[in-house]
């Protein structure tokens, strides 16, 4: 086996290790966040349990800075590293919490607690008909949290 070879196969197997695996575990290297530390198939049957709610305009619908004062949570995307980043400013943890993505995928989140940060991984988010976002080409234009029967809206900004 000549040098290049070697080189190219050793680059190969560290992206595999460091960026994990599309099998039925959420990835390689188990999620530090326990919350989050499933397997494909729970989260795909978890999302197959959510209905986004279509029926009924939310009373959170628009985005004027009374009403975010409701939901105090800020997303950050990173498409590179295909995660969406969501803090909750707020001094009070969240719980029982649906993270929707462009109102199609869905990711069921038990706490965001008080002034942390979650990573929501674009693999763990499933639509209820257990789609997958596609590997390229995911733009999200809306990230919304439903708690309680109501969608807050987060705003989301692109990461540098």
């Amino acid at each position: 086996m000549t040098t290049t070879k070697r080189c190219s196969l050793a680059i190969v197997a560290t992206a595999l290790l460091i960026t994990g695996c599309e099998t039925n575990s959420s990835r390689l290297v188990p999620n530090p966040d326990r919350d989050l530390n499933k397997s494909m198939a729970k989260f795909s049957a978890d999302a197959a349990a959510r209905k986004y709610p279509t029926t009924e305009p939310s009373p959170v619908a628009t985005t004027s800075p009374t009403q975010l004062e409701r939901a105090p949570f800020r997303g950050e995307v990173d498409y590179q590293l295909r995660v969406i980043n969501i803090v909750n400013l707020s001094d009070t943890a969240w719980n029982d919490v649906e993270v929707w993505a462009n109102g199609k995928y869905v990711c069921f989140v038990p706490t965001f607690p008080a002034r942390m940060q979650r990573g929501i991984a674009f693999r763990i988010l499933f639509s209820p008909d257990g789609d997958r976002p596609p590997l390229k080409g995911l733009w999200l234009k809306k990230v919304e949290l439903l708690k309680d029967g109501v969608i807050y809206p987060v705003p989301i900004f692109a990461a540098d």
